[in-house]
């Protein structure tokens, strides 16, 4: 399959965008967009898949990889250390920030401070299994017009 990708034409499309409650024939528009943007996420989902499994089998500790323009690297999602509210009189006051009267934000640079003076997490914290997911994109310094 080719994808070949006019971006005046997406520029056009975009523009007519304001239309939407008005004409079907700006909704067939941005259908198109959609429709274009699915089937680019599922490549680079695709791409994404082939590089970790690569990358895993020739080092299972992969991490990065780098090119002149792309890079892929692996980055966690999600809160790094939770409180179990339901000890937190005795959790140091210093291992958290009140945000509302009722929820508390754990401190991650003094727990991991902590962690690593006592080798192990305070009373009351916890590291929830984080998920890691493959993001490509490009280097800072490259810039997408000269190509």
């Amino acid at each position: 399959m080719k994808i070949t990708v006019d971006l005046d034409e997406i520029k056009l499309i975009a523009d007519k965008a304001d239309k939407l409650l008005i004409t079907k024939e700006a909704e067939n528009e941005i259908a198109k967009l959609l429709d274009l943007q699915e089937k680019i996420d599922e490549a680079i989902k695709q791409a994404k898949e082939l590089i970790e499994k690569k990358g895993l089998e020739l080092n299972p500790n992969f991490k990065s990889v780098e090119g002149d323009i792309v890079k892929a690297s692996y980055r966690y999602y999600g809160q790094k250390y939770y409180l179990e509210e339901d000890k937190i009189d005795k959790i140091p006051v210093e291992m958290y920030t009140k945000e509302i009267t009722t929820r508390y934000k754990a401190n991650t640079d003094i727990i991991e401070n902590f962690i690593e003076k006592n080798n192990g997490l305070p009373y009351g914290i916890v590291a929830p299994e984080r998920k890691k997911s493959l993001s490509i994109s490009f280097k800072k310094t490259h810039d997408t017009t000269k190509d």
